[in-house]
């Protein structure tokens, strides 16, 4: 037989395996109760997985009818298997039930032939069913005060993002309000990550996390966060430092990626540089993060036994996204007044809050593969450099001299490292 004429019995199968799926794990769950009082398990779930199946393979013109109608059904079905569980042991919980309705529903999608999303819905059906003690826990752990500020970055990032215009205004159209108010959701995202990563993976691992992530996002923004976690916490300070440290590595790390896809020419004046410059920054991580396992000296601050405070980053974030508007309206200008010669002003400028779009301008820029590889360096160096004013304007005197070693280093060794790749 031809593959036509067998899909009617893949789309059922695999109807048949999602319910199968959701199923095993429900049954697993009760597995050592006594034969007879599972008011659903692995059978039951299969088989109405299948029934959904069937229910999608009708035709167009009464596939709605005929999935309505095994809906109606199943939750009829399951209703009964509610009150059925109510009235023997009291429990009023209801994930089982639900669960039988999802499986009829991932049943028809897949008999409707979207096997590969049947199955990737029901592996996280699976997922959830599997994580009610972790899911619960984690309830039991979150305050109020940081489920309160959960919410409110749901409301500017869900809800005020998605309606604001996606187009350019100001001098060229240069400024686009989506796109820099999806700069306040990032740094007030990736400082409320910040806090829950040290609250749950602890001072020690979860500052690390957070600067690894950082580094593919934004290490300027997760800077704004550190300062702000180090200014309200002095004694995690240090960890906040490697947490910037690490976010340098991993960014210098990238703008390599990024110039090799974009240009591969630049590689040989990139990489030494950057090679240099992202060592130097895992070195000094490192020694710092070991260093953090000291116990406290003299007068150091110590971890605070009270919890930690929630952050209320939003008014610090969008001052940072005012703070590159005017930068894109400064590199704007200097871009129309200087021409080509305006390149490494360019760089500079925007230097000081992204390297990303110097390394696409210059990247496929004319100017000649050392000059455009000179400008994405001269716009690391500056963003590094932004780095010591940001910690000393949002963060304490202890994690500023930190920051401001830390990323002297990491200027130093990049210097030395273009320098030979120049020469």
């Amino acid at each position: 037989m031809d593959a036509q004429t067998l899909e009617p019995f893949y789309r059922l199968g695999a109807a048949l395996l999602v319910g199968a799926l959701i199923g095993f794990e429900r049954g697993w769950r009760k597995r050592d109760d006594p034969e007879g009082t599972r008011t659903a398990g692995l059978r039951t779930f299969a088989l109405i997985g299948l029934f959904g199946g069937i229910a999608g393979s009708f035709g167009p013109a009464a596939i709605a009818v005929v999935i309505g109608a095994g809906f109606l059904a199943v939750a009829a079905l399951a209703l009964g298997m509610y009150l059925t569980a109510v009235k023997a042991h009291g429990n009023i919980g209801a994930t089982t039930e639900v669960a039988t309705l999802v499986a009829f529903g991932l049943g028809a999608v897949a008999g409707r032939g979207e096997i590969v999303l049947a199955f990737a819905a029901a592996v996280v059906v699976v997922a959830m069913l599997d994580t009610k003690a972790l899911l619960h826990g984690m309830m039991q752990r979150v305050r109020h005060d940081e489920f309160r500020a959960a919410i409110k970055l749901l409301l500017v990032s869900a809800v005020l993002l998605p309606i604001l215009p996606d187009a350019g205004y100001g001098p060229g159209g240069i400024l686009n309000p989506y796109r820099l108010w999806w700069i306040v959701v990032l740094v007030a995202g990736l400082s409320l990550a910040g806090h829950f990563a040290l609250r749950f993976a602890g001072p020690r691992m979860g500052p690390i996390v957070m600067g690894l992530i950082g580094g593919l996002i934004s290490s300027t923004a997760l800077t704004v966060s550190a300062a702000r976690l180090a200014a309200r916490n002095p004694a995690y300070g240090r960890e906040q430092a490697v947490a910037v440290v690490a976010a340098k590595a991993v960014m210098c790390l990238r703008i390599l990626v990024v110039a090799a896809v974009l240009n591969p020419a630049l590689l040989p004046y990139l990489a030494p540089p950057l090679a240099a410059a992202a060592g130097t920054a895992l070195i000094m991580a490192l020694v710092a993060y070991r260093g953090g396992a000291r116990p406290a000296a003299p007068g150091e601050p110590k971890a605070p036994a009270d919890p930690l405070p929630m952050p209320d980053d939003l008014g610090t974030a969008i001052a940072f996204a005012l703070v590159v508007a005017g930068a894109i309206v400064a590199t704007h200008y200097a871009r129309d007044w200087l021409g080509v010669a305006g390149l490494f002003a360019t760089a500079a400028l925007v230097g000081l809050v992204d390297v990303d779009a110097v390394i696409v301008t210059a990247g496929l820029s004319d100017a000649g593969t050392a000059l455009a590889a000179g400008a994405i360096l001269v716009a690391a160096a500056v963003n590094t450099a932004s780095k010591i004013a940001i910690a000393a304007s949002l963060g304490p005197h202890a994690f500023t001299r930190r920051i401001a070693v830390m990323m002297a280093g990491v200027v130093a060794a990049g210097a030395v490292g273009a320098a030979a790749a120049f020469a």
